[in-house]
């Protein structure tokens, strides 16, 4: 898939999915467009839609400071991810 893969050089593991990837390396960032919004006095929520299947250590980084809200896919189906099977 690409554009969702990196190397870990510390763990020479080979690539590694974004989406699937849950350990250390990804930190927060100080500030962001949430913590933005909440110093200017706004509610930072996310809605994590198709993301939230996604339980991945880039997500938490990438949303990081924001309320999450589940429950609100928009093209992802209902139940745990599958990989779609080859055609």
């Amino acid at each position: 898939m690409p554009g969702v893969v990196f190397s870990n050089p510390a763990e020479n593991v080979g690539l590694v999915n974004v989406f699937q990837y849950r350990g250390p390396g990804l930190t927060e960032v100080p500030e962001n467009v949430f913590s933005d919004a909440a110093r200017l006095g706004y509610k930072p929520i996310s809605v994590l839609g198709d993301m939230e299947t996604y339980d991945s250590a880039w997500r938490d980084a990438l949303l990081s400071h924001a309320q999450p809200v589940s429950g609100h896919s928009f093209f992802t189906e209902d139940g745990v991810y599958r990989h779609r099977p080859p055609r």
